[in-house]
């Protein structure tokens, strides 16, 4: 994926899925082993509403219509959605870590 493409993506989780549409995210996300799982392993299924409820998002709310198949849109959305619980996650443990050293 080209890097503007890629950031415009990013930008789009960010603020439109993890925001607006957060809920999707966690009903994809639902029947992993485990929160650990990272949701990129999470098998694209056409057939599962929720999965092409994403696809349909991402081309009409965003306009991305790369020449990208679904399934590689829908695996580039879940990496990124773990990239941006990571950074998330690590911005909590930073501010836990300054909080703990200031007392």
């Amino acid at each position: 994926m080209k890097r503007s493409a890629r950031e415009t993506l990013l930008k789009a989780v960010e603020q439109l899925f993890v925001r607006v549409h957060g809920d999707l995210l966690k009903k994809i996300g639902y029947e992993r082993e485990a929160d650990e799982d990272p949701h990129s392993e999470i098998r694209y299924n056409p057939e599962n509403e929720y999965h092409i409820e994403l696809i349909r998002l991402c081309k009409e709310k965003i306009g991305f219509r790369p020449l990208a198949t679904d399934q590689d849109m829908f695996y580039s959305i879940m990496r990124l959605y773990d990239e941006h619980l990571a950074r998330e996650k690590a911005e909590v443990e930073e501010y836990k870590r300054l909080n703990s050293q200031n007392k």
